[in-house]
């Protein structure tokens, strides 16, 4: 059966639309379904998609490709296709035809049975595409037209609740027109009737896009015109911005996930007058400006919602159709926001770690079933269909609100929605296995006659799916976790990596989480036998709803928990899991088993080869690679020796250094040497460095802490707080973190400060680069592949972690853009491979590793690479570039971490 996932689309999330499609791709069930992975652009054009974009970090990243852009001269960003200012048929078409094959809704019968839609937001859950796959008479999964029409609205839904007796909190609406005319009405209305603080939100976006929330008047007018996508400007405050700010705050305004973003409307006299695109011809437009400027986006919305804050638990809940019968509640979770935020916004619900997720959420029996029966209530009031995220708060007197009805939930890995299923014995695949047919149901009761034929065939697939001879398996122990700060991304990666393995005939996955042994409570160290001395963590094989788990934080407390026999389990078998047995018996799943402690010396009993999905200590320092060759356990990456050099971006550089290759100049300081003789340092460094600098922990990766530095002062208090004692920042450092542009530092033993690389020249080029690769074993050789270079953009000049892993934030272009003539271009990049392949033989990196660089290229076309970082261990979540720097040499993720493991058995298996 073809499954077509749709995804992408139109809206302001079409990112998380974009990855939650890549999910579904990676878990849907091979013995039953093949993927076909339909892209939805922002004209509503469906191309059926070539695999390598899959993989690719950012829509951006491939769709407009880089050759149909014109020129810009101020803005080295990518943009989206409607961001382009002159777009004729022809680039268009040019466009499409670059990425797959398009089709139009006719036609879609031909390459596909069944629509999976991952669409979110305005034309993907509003009834739109549902309408259209009815049209067609295509089964598509998820709520009908109706309930999803009702879904995308929050205004209609308040009414909609309000009429059925469900809780809903004061509320009031105004048309954008007031908004943009007449602010100090609302705000006094809101006053009067509402009070603070209130919550202003746009009423078709979700992912917390536009949402405000307003503590005080203060700042109420402001908060009301961003969240109606409205942003003016005066002449006086353009004027009084340099270059730099004005460009800073053009490419600001673009950003459609936390501003108004691109294409925008200006407004003269209350009335649009010219559409602006391109960030670049924004920047014109504004140098031109004789007067105060009104920049509204065009899906601004007609009314925009404000409604009082409702202080509570946050939660939320999925409900799904069992059967005919029976709709049934996951275990909610509840959503615990750092003590500083008042909002769960776009990086909180999609960035690992950022908040803490507690499924089930800490409340007692009564109130989790007084949840579990309003929500279902709820979902069948709403005429849902399949499934439904339900998020709510309920208030410290028991009253419950639901605030937003949710038709597609998110589907990244660790999105609530695989996140509640595993705690009821859910895994990915099966889950999405159960919304195909009962999709299939549901649309085989109306309009849907194949729809009826299909369940039967699926009905007897699923019965005469043939189990995986485990005996014949290699039996892979994934590693994740640990403690460093590079934890929760680690978690992102063996996920990654074990769901992978999870769709293959040769591979049987065990996630084995690192735990750091001091979070263990002493009695229970003692009753398992973990060793007090020689190391500092201990190895527990997880179960799926641990794995699943939102975060490495997360995980470990869950681990200590079943120790100190919590309740947790017993509230979910005994309130959420009964209506579920019918599924674990319909897909033969196996119940959910508690973790359990595996000591060192077991390890070769239980696994074949290990992968170590670590970041950090321990993982990168060489410490596990030696463990595995103990005992005689082959593995992936480098050997131990490598790994303990590439763990310190200054031992790397000294090492380089020594080999002849470029690097920048720096200086490592020890935290006893600053507290000894800070004062000296400074003027060392002073002395011997130009600012700005860049600053960075020499032994963490994922851009944990690094940062530019402008002067002095912001060196003295970066590493004064890199080197405090405490684990805890204080409240008065909380300030110099915010000037530092880093949102944490953990308390560094080391730091490395070196020179910020910067053009030598006005006309030479500079460009920041990604390059990862893979070896291989030939005979008794070790041959390296070196895969295409990636580009780097970084919005303030240093990678972000949110650049790195968020959803769409990331700019990664592959291949890097080195010249404006293709064969100059392929010419200079042969030459950056060979250094890369240069110093990986010179470091001796094996099995796969990725590099950071400079190259600077200059007039006479001479190239100079500097290398910044070697990660024997990079990382592997869903988006990484390395995956899709493997795609363009033709190797889906599932190949090449085969390659690894391939090249791990060969190198060090017996």
């Amino acid at each position: 059966m073809k499954v077509g996932i749709l995804m992408g689309g139109a809206s302001r999330e079409r990112e998380i639309s974009f990855a939650g499609g890549r999910t579904i791709y990676d878990n849907l069930d091979r013995n039953l379904f093949e993927p076909v992975p339909i892209f939805v652009d922002s004209y509503d054009t469906l191309i059926k998609l070539k695999w390598q974009f899959l993989y690719k970090g950012s829509i951006r990243d491939f769709y407009p490709p880089q050759q149909i852009l014109p020129p810009s001269n101020v803005f080295n960003v990518p943009v989206y296709i409607e961001q382009i200012e002159t777009l004729s048929k022809e680039i268009y078409k040019s466009a499409i035809n670059s990425i797959g094959t398009p089709t139009t809704l006719d036609e879609l019968n031909k390459h596909i049975d069944v629509a999976f839609l991952t669409l979110h937001g305005i034309f993907g859950e509003d009834g739109s595409i549902q309408g259209a796959m009815e049209w067609i008479r295509m089964p598509y999964t998820g709520s009908g037209i109706f309930a999803s029409s009702l879904g995308i609205d929050k205004i209609k839904q308040r009414k909609f609740l309000k009429a059925l007796g469900f809780n809903v909190p004061k509320y009031l609406t105004f048309s954008t027109e007031t908004v943009l005319n007449s602010p100090e009405t609302i705000l006094q209305k809101v006053k009067d009737t509402i009070g603070f603080p209130c919550v202003i939100k746009h009423p078709l976006q979700g992912s917390s896009i536009g949402v405000q929330i307003v503590i005080d008047e203060k700042n109420f007018i402001r908060q009301l015109l961003k969240a109606s996508f409205i942003k003016k400007l005066s002449l006086a405050d353009w004027l009084n911005k340099s270059d730099e700010e004005k460009q800073q705050w053009v490419l600001q305004t673009m950003d459609i996930q936390n501003d108004i973003g691109l294409p925008a409307f200006v407004l003269e006299e209350g009335q649009p007058t010219e559409i602006i695109r391109h960030p670049e011809w924004l920047l014109l437009r504004l140098n031109r400006m004789k007067k105060d400027v009104t920049l509204i986006a065009i899906d601004s919305p007609h009314q925009i919602l404000i409604e009082e804050f409702i202080f509570g638990q946050e939660f939320s809940a999925i409900v799904m159709e069992i059967d005919d019968k029976t709709v049934a509640t996951m275990p909610p979770t509840q959503i615990l926001k750092k003590q500083s935020q008042l909002m769960y916004d776009y990086q909180s619900k999609y960035l690992p770690g950022e908040v803490s997720k507690i499924t089930p959420m800490e409340a007692s029996p009564q109130t989790l079933k007084k949840i579990k029966q309003t929500a279902e209530e709820l979902y069948k009031a709403f005429n849902f269909d399949v499934y439904a995220r339900l998020d709510g708060i309920i208030t410290p007197e028991g009253t419950i609100y639901f605030n937003d009805p949710n038709t597609t939930s998110g589907m990244l890995p660790s999105s609530f929605f695989f996140h509640q299923a595993a705690e009821i014995g859910l895994e990915p695949k099966d889950l999405i296995t159960h919304i195909i047919y009962r999709s299939l149901q549901v649309r085989g009761k109306t309009y849907s006659l194949i729809s009826r034929r299909y369940v039967q065939m699926l009905n007897e697939k699923i019965k005469n799916k043939s189990e995986n001879n485990a005996d014949k398996q290699i039996k892979v122990g994934v590693f994740l976790g640990g403690y460093s700060s590079e934890r929760h991304i680690s978690v992102e990666s063996g996920r990654n990596v074990y769901q992978k393995l999870s769709s293959t005939k040769e591979f049987n996955p065990i996630p084995i989480f690192v735990l750091k042994n001091s979070l263990i409570p002493a009695q229970y160290r003692e009753t398992l036998g973990i060793p007090q001395k020689n190391k500092q963590y201990s190895f527990w094989q997880i179960p799926i709803n641990l794995l699943l788990k939102d975060n490495a934080d997360d995980i470990a407390k869950s681990i200590v928990e079943t120790l100190e026999n919590k309740d947790k389990q017993n509230i979910i078998h005994e309130i959420f899991l009964p209506p579920f047995t019918k599924l674990h018996e319909q897909y033969k799943l196996n119940l959910i088993k508690e973790p359990v402690y595996i000591p060192f010396e077991k390890l070769p009993e239980i696994i074949d080869f290990a992968f170590i999905a670590l970041h950090g200590r321990p993982g990168e320092d060489g410490d596990m690679q030696s463990l595995f060759e103990e005992l005689n356990i082959p593995y992936n990456g480098s050997s131990p020796e490598v790994a303990k050099i590439t763990m310190d971006k200054y031992e790397t550089k000294l090492k380089l250094q020594e080999g002849g290759f470029k690097v920048p100049k720096g200086i490592k300081i020890y935290k006893n040497q600053w507290k000894n003789s800070a004062e000296d340092i400074l003027y060392q460094i002073e002395k011997d460095f130009n600012f700005p600098l860049i600053a960075k922990p020499a032994d963490e990766g994922c851009s944990t802490g690094v940062t530019k530095i402008e002067d002095i002062n912001q060196l003295k208090n970066y590493l004064d707080l890199a080197f405090r004692d405490s684990l805890v920042i204080k409240p008065s450092d909380k300030q110099k973190l915010q000037e530092l542009r880093i949102a944490s530092l953990p308390p560094l033993e080391t730091v490395l400060v070196e020179e910020m690389i910067k053009k030598e020249s006005p006309n030479e080029k500079l460009i920041e680069i990604t390059v990862g690769f893979v070896s291989h074993i030939v005979g008794k050789k070790i041959e390296y592949e070196v895969f295409e270079p990636s580009e780097t953009i970084a919005e303030e000049g240093i990678l972000s972690l949110e650049e790195k892993f968020l959803a769409g934030e990331g700019q990664n272009i592959t291949p890097a853009r080195f010249h404006h003539d293709p064969e100059i271009n392929k010419t200079i990049s042969e030459k950056v491979k060979q250094e890369i392949l240069n110093v990986a033989k010179y470091l001796n990196l094996q099995g796969y590793a990725r590099i950071d660089a400079f190259v600077r290229i200059k007039e006479n076309l001479q190239i100079e690479v500097i290398f910044i970082e070697v990660n024997s261990l990079p990382g592997l979540t869903p988006a990484t570039c390395i995956f899709h720097q493997a795609a363009i040499n033709e190797y889906t993720p599932v190949q090449f971490l085969k390659e690894i493991i391939e090249f791990g058995m060969k190198a060090r298996g017996e």
